[in-house]
């Protein structure tokens, strides 16, 4: 077995730990520390905010698309009759009808967050009572996708999220009804160039409420009645 002989220097140490007086320095100097974890972290204090910044637009447009939609909603709900205008004729008749009016107040109530892309579905679900010749069902009355200047996608014919399935909880009785409106707006993002997980969008809220009169029926200035088909 060799036996290794470590030879101390006169001050006791080895000579590995023996540096450079300039080394000795340099390794125990502490200025600039600060500025380099700064500049580490700045990056990740960056993102973190812009990132808390635009969660934080995304939840205050969400509340305002709801408050628009519930506003609207319980605006068509106490009219004894509504009218919509789904022609071609530019520009359209005057007034261009009631639910016309109903849009533009949603986008006037939407503009402090930008919103000016809103698109919304209003519809009629009426609990029709028995018959002689069948048991009462309950079906759409009516539904209109053109209120707005965009059309809005059509509520689906049956199956979650279609009118029928939204209104079904409200009108156990026979001859009860339910207005049900359905509001979109596009969500652009205040920081859509920087590396944080958000990117354009659409919102979307659904609000069902009971008419104070009873069914509210549509007419639409262009046709003899408004549409059951989405149309």
């Amino acid at each position: 077995m060799s036996i290794i002989q470590l030879k101390l220097a006169p001050d006791g140490t080895s000579p590995s730990h023996r540096y450079h007086p300039l080394t000795r320095r340099i390794s125990r100097d502490q200025r600039g520390v600060a500025a380099m974890e700064f500049a580490v972290l700045a990056p990740v204090l960056v993102i973190l905010l812009l990132g808390l910044t635009e969660a934080v637009r995304v939840v205050r447009a969400k509340m305002e698309l709801s408050t628009a939609v519930g506003v609207m909603a319980k605006l068509i709900a106490v009219q004894t009759g509504v009218t919509t205008f789904t022609g071609s004729t530019i520009p359209p008749p005057s007034p261009p009808g009631s639910l016309q009016d109903v849009c533009k107040g949603a986008q006037l109530m939407l503009q402090p967050s930008q919103q000016p892309k809103f698109a919304m579905n209003v519809a009629s679900v009426t609990n029709s009572p028995a018959t002689q010749t069948g048991p009462g069902v309950i079906g759409l009355d009516w539904e209109v996708d053109k209120a707005c200047t965009l059309t809005a996608s059509p509520f689906p014919a049956t199956g979650t999220g279609s009118a029928i399935s939204m209104a079904t909880p409200l009108i156990p009785n026979a001859n009860d009804s339910a207005i049900v409106v359905r509001g979109s707006a596009a969500y652009t993002p205040a920081f859509a160039n920087t590396p944080i997980p958000y990117s354009a969008m659409t919102l979307t809220f659904t609000a069902v409420v009971r008419p104070r009169y009873g069914t509210v029926p549509c007419q639409d200035q262009g046709k003899t009645k408004c549409t059951t088909s989405g149309e």
